[in-house]
């Protein structure tokens, strides 16, 4: 479970909550059908990240509370920003890219970030809470590179949630300040 009482905070792979878009439809009260491949992972009342959706230029792209859990792949968002940021009329039928768990949605002032044993081929990814890129990596397959990765002084940042994490037993710590 993630750690955020102390620090360095540190998550796990079984700290991330993701789940690829189908489809995503913008309803007339300026909340957000979103047609997921599962729900099961999520509750009424989380924050989420959008991230990736490359369909009407990436407008949908950003943060959210889920509202409505409709059924096991469909959910309702609320639009995190105030105005809604999601032009009225916009369809995005077909969309691409990933709902994720967002882990913290205050700012944060990250002084270091820590990704340890790391396995072969491992893919790490980390976004603020509007989708936008913290940090990606990935381990390459070779056995003989070091089995961690750092990034200091990476300072404020909008929120925090994972996309990747990699695999057992990676382990994320960030230091906070």
């Amino acid at each position: 479970m993630a750690n955020l009482k102390s620090n360095p905070w540190s998550f796990l792979q079984t700290d991330v909550v993701t789940t690829t878009i189908t489809s995503l439809t913008l309803n007339t009260d300026t909340t957000v059908t979103a047609v997921v491949a599962a729900t099961a992972a999520f509750a009424q009342g989380n924050p989420v990240t959008v991230a990736d959706n490359t369909s009407v230029a990436g407008l949908y792209n950003g943060f959210y509370v889920v509202k409505q859990i409709t059924n096991g792949t469909t959910m309702v968002l609320d639009q995190g920003n105030v105005p809604p940021f999601v032009p009225a009329g916009t369809g995005a039928g077909g969309a691409t890219g990933s709902v994720s768990l967002c882990q913290y949605v205050n700012w944060v002032r990250a002084e270091d970030i820590k990704w340890d044993k790391v396995a072969a081929s491992a893919v790490l990814d980390i976004r603020d809470r509007n989708g936008n890129i913290v940090w990606q990596a990935t381990q390459p397959s070779t056995a003989n590179v070091p089995p961690n990765w750092n990034r200091g002084k990476v300072y404020w940042i909008n929120g925090l949630t994972l996309l990747s994490v990699g695999t057992a037993p990676s382990l994320l710590m960030i230091t906070v300040n």
